[in-house]
């Protein structure tokens, strides 16, 4: 039972991941589009990640 619960919370946790990097990702194409400045966007969103 332990080991389900770990199993779950680690899936949980890659779905939250993979979610957030797909959204990121979007995000960080779009900056890139409107702003032409992705180094300085990613730096400073790399402390969200």
């Amino acid at each position: 039972m332990f080991i389900f619960y770990i199993f779950i919370k680690v899936y949980l946790y890659l779905l939250v991941r993979g979610v957030m990097s797909f959204f990121y990702q979007n995000k960080v194409k779009k900056r890139r589009f409107f702003k032409g400045n992705p180094e300085g966007m990613f730096r400073h969103s790399k402390r969200y990640i």
